[in-house]
């Protein structure tokens, strides 16, 4: 009877587990789905774009507030979603995932309970939504999509809002319900028009403002003063503001410019900062064995974390006495995949002989200004390999060799990136992603007149990765050290990052969401 029991229990566990999935595959398949009705497409600047916003705005934080009033205090008359809580929110071309993640993990570290929105995601879609370090499950999100869906159905919405609104609205409701004290919300593209600033204004205690460059110049402009317009648009009245001193002078002049038309005192440091990382954000930065923050390869993370540093000490002051030891543990632990991702040395456990080591080195680095800053890390990490590698006088320096896997999508500037990509390799090889907007090798080859380092990969980013692997093991490279770069799209990276999973070539920690990989994205993710 007990064994007819356990296999009953068995059974209807299995279903259970067949229903939750099949519920969030359906659920995904909405959330991604494109708008009931296209809007028109207008210029980056262009008027309508602020009544359709409006609109859009109206539309969601309606329902943001019926959800909060029967999900939290039914017998609020009204809702403040600030209301006992600190809400940061980030902006720029490049740098805005890891200025988020780094900030969410000091304010958790500080006790808040946290809430981070994120995209795009790597392997999985709940990677976009974590409370407190851990990802949104997939019942809530089946519970949550489906009132969304009947709101949407009954055309509570505006028939143009897409999978990112849908998206930012799970997320906002899912924070409410899980009475967060810190929401730290990343755009998603630009900011003026972006979904998350949906906000109130008085809700948005901190704005942080990361790098600029030349990125999506067909939706938000052609010049980065015209780029840094839109992402000064998240600027609010109530908020701090802080960027980088090594801004350009222009695109800081625009910020400038917005914060005083939003009221902001620019001349107060207390209310608008353009920021260095002090001495001792420096010498942590320098200290971290964690290579995704560590400057002396990733300078760029200076900028980052100095904006984290500044806005805790101006709207968290009670923060300070504790921020070294804050910011060391954070800094340390993070983990913000394929952000210089390092997985060092790998060694195949099945070669028949003494192979040399060989490093993957993993980063979505998918715009010109990017995957420059990327190769020039490549460029210190091998020196620091060449000089450890002979650091005893009995042992003579091994050879490094920097092997490129490289992939981009059709509307990025993929001429330059691919010419920096084959100027800073031994060998380059390119591939395809399986992304519905990744260039085809053949196009991407064509940038480069003749090159002996160039090679294509006809297959998945998968085969031109082990291809790549099994060279680097061979005998004719076994006096070597060879450092095998994947860039050029945040979708070959993670493509990459699966790949080492699944060989068993490399160590993920439990958690990690590689082990959670949705089993597709549904055919209607464009």
């Amino acid at each position: 009877v007990s064994w007819l029991g356990h296999l009953w229990v068995r059974k209807m566990q299995t279903e259970a587990a067949n229903e939750i999935e099949a519920d969030y595959t359906a659920s995904l398949s909405y959330l991604f789905s494109p708008p009931r009705k296209f809007p028109p497409l207008l210029s980056p600047r262009a008027p309508e774009l602020d009544v359709m916003f409006k609109e859009r705005k109206a539309a969601l934080w309606k329902f943001i507030s019926r959800h909060a009033a029967s999900a939290t205090a039914p017998s609020q008359e009204s809702f403040n979603i600030h209301d006992g809580r600190l809400i940061f929110h980030v902006a720029g071309t490049k740098g805005k995932g890891s200025t988020s993640v780094l900030l969410e993990s000091v304010l958790r570290n500080a006790k808040y309970k946290t809430g981070l929105f994120t995209s795009p995601h790597l392997h999985t879609a709940r990677e976009r939504i974590r409370v407190n370090g851990n990802m949104i499950s997939k019942q809530d999100i089946v519970r949550i999509t489906k009132k969304i869906r009947v709101a949407d159905e009954a055309a509570e919405f505006p028939a143009f809002i897409n999978f990112f609104d849908r998206w930012t609205l799970l997320a906002l409701c899912y924070f409410i319900e899980q009475k967060v004290d810190a929401i730290v919300l990343e755009t998603g593209l630009g900011g003026r028009y972006d979904t998350t600033n949906i906000l109130p204004d008085e809700a948005v205690r901190g704005v942080l403002l990361t790098s600029i460059s030349l990125d999506h110049q067909e939706l938000l402009g052609d010049t980065v003063e015209q780029i840094a317009w839109q992402k000064a648009g998240i600027i609010k009245p109530s908020a701090v503001v802080v960027t980088a001193n090594s801004q350009k002078e222009s695109v800081k002049n625009v910020f400038r410019e917005e914060a005083r038309h939003r009221g902001v005192d620019v001349s107060s440091p207390s209310k608008y900062a353009e920021v260095e990382a002090p001495a001792e954000l420096l010498s942590i930065l320098r200290a971290t064995s964690n290579a995704q923050f560590n400057i002396e390869h990733a300078a760029y993370q200076a900028d980052n974390a100095a904006l984290v540093w500044n806005i805790l000490q101006l709207v968290c002051p009670h923060l300070q006495q504790n921020m070294t030891t804050l910011f060391q543990d954070a800094v340390d632990s993070v983990q913000w995949p394929c952000r210089f991702e390092t997985f060092s040395p790998i060694r195949l456990s099945n070669a028949a002989e003494e192979t040399g080591n060989f490093t993957v080195i993993i980063d979505g680095a998918h715009n010109e200004d990017s995957v420059q800053k990327f190769y020039f890390g490549l460029s210190q990490f091998a020196t620091k390999l060449t000089q450890h590698s002979g650091s005893s006088q009995a042992t003579q320096a091994r050879p490094v060799k920097l092997w490129s896997l490289f992939g981009c999508g059709e509307t990025r500037n993929w001429a330059e990136m691919v010419q920096m990509a084959e100027h800073g390799s031994d060998r380059l090889i390119l591939c395809k992603s399986k992304h519905y907007r990744a260039m085809h090798p053949d196009k991407l080859a064509s940038a480069i007149d003749s090159s002996t380092k160039l090679s294509i990969c006809t297959g998945s980013v998968h085969n031109g990765l082990m291809d790549l692997i099994k060279q680097a093991t061979s005998r004719e490279n076994s006096a070597a050290d060879v450092i095998i770069a994947v860039s050029g799209s945040l979708f070959v990276a993670a493509e990459a990052r699966s790949a080492l999973n699944h060989e068993g070539l490399a160590h993920f920690k439990a958690h990690d969401s590689v082990h959670e990989e949705d089993a597709e994205l549904p055919s209607n993710y464009k």
